[in-house]
């Protein structure tokens, strides 16, 4: 499954949480820390994802693109 890093980081703008805030949330030291994995240049660990959509107030699923959640389900049927 992908995740869908463009929807992450407009759900983070839209409740107004800045990079250094959800930094710090998440216990980084910096807010470049934080940027790297919204801008997709390293990966997410599943343990930081499920606390992203925790901060963001989304079901994780929520934070991969539909079509491969889709795809996901379809095939485990």
């Amino acid at each position: 499954m992908k995740i869908d890093h463009k929807k992450i980081r407009d759900l983070r703008r839209g409740k107004k949480i800045t990079l250094l805030e959800m930094s710090e949330r998440l216990g980084f030291k910096s807010a470049n820390g934080y940027y790297y994995l919204e801008s997709d240049r390293c990966s997410i660990k599943a343990e930081i994802l499920a606390e992203i959509a925790k901060i963001l107030g989304v079901k994780l699923e929520e934070l991969f693109f539909e079509q491969n959640f889709t795809e996901m389900v379809t095939e485990s049927t």
